[in-house]
């Protein structure tokens, strides 16, 4: 059982460090492949070829992304939430994964080549796994191209091998069904078996991810628990994409 978050104590991303926890292990193996840092790319202020013509495109900034984050009184049975920017400039110190195209995947989860992206941690109160979403702007035609990409990483990447601050894992990857939200969206399971740090028997958890685009910004959902019936709030994601869209009028 984890404790409270006392009030102004700093929530740290759970895949940013080792838990104990299949569900925190598997949240942690996945993002520590991508560095826990989102991709900085040069920040495209013209109209983009995919916006009605006429229409500028408006680039959302870091203070832009977080003033659009969800806040504590807007997420139901909450125990914290916290945003933050995504680090810059990092880059993992962990080898690719065992396969190209799933590494695609693990990339786009980074937000890489975004020229701007905010983390946020949720933390419910009767949910010890927690969960988070990723912020991020890249400009119409490259977010455009960015899910373009994921969508032929999710045909090719079954399962691969990678390593992450909590050791060796191993993750299956199953396409699920996408909300209709925004202007595209896509959706997938992770089954991650994470070697425990005393290199007993594995442990095994589950992960949604679901990754919207909207205009030229896009956001990742992440959810892990146990079990493939683990879901981000639906609710949350819709408020969280509408926000955005709006953003961007």
């Amino acid at each position: 059982m984890h404790r409270a978050v006392d009030p102004g104590e700093e929530v740290v991303p759970p895949f940013c460090f080792a838990k104990t926890s299949a569900a925190f292990l598997a949240a942690l193996t996945i993002l520590s492949a991508a560095g826990c840092s989102g991709g900085r790319g040069a920040a495209n202020s013209v109209r983009a070829a995919g916006s009605p013509e006429g229409i500028a495109e408006k680039p959302l900034t870091v203070q832009n992304l977080k003033s659009l984050a969800l806040t504590a009184e807007e997420v139901p049975g909450n125990r914290g939430v916290e945003v933050r920017e995504a680090a810059s400039g990092s880059e993992s110190t962990f080898p690719p994964v065992s396969v190209t195209s799933c590494q695609t995947l693990v990339d786009f989860l980074r937000a890489d080549g975004a020229s701007a992206s905010v983390t946020q941690v949720f933390n419910w109160e009767k949910d010890t796994s927690g969960g988070q979403s990723t912020l991020s702007y890249y400009g119409v035609d490259e977010a455009e191209r960015a899910f373009q990409r994921v969508r032929e990483a999710l045909k090719k990447c079954g399962s691969y091998s990678g390593e992450g601050y909590a050791g060796e894992y191993t993750a299956h990857v199953a396409v699920s069904q996408a909300p209709e939200v925004g202007d595209e969206a896509v959706a997938f399971h992770e089954a991650t078996s994470v070697k425990s740090l005393d290199d007993a028997e594995s442990m095994t958890a589950d992960s949604e991810y679901v990754c919207v685009r909207t205009g030229g910004a896009v956001v990742v959902f992440n959810k892990s628990g146990y079990g493939s019936d683990v879901k981000f709030p639906r609710q949350l994601i819709e408020k969280q994409v509408d926000r955005l869209d709006e953003a961007q009028r």
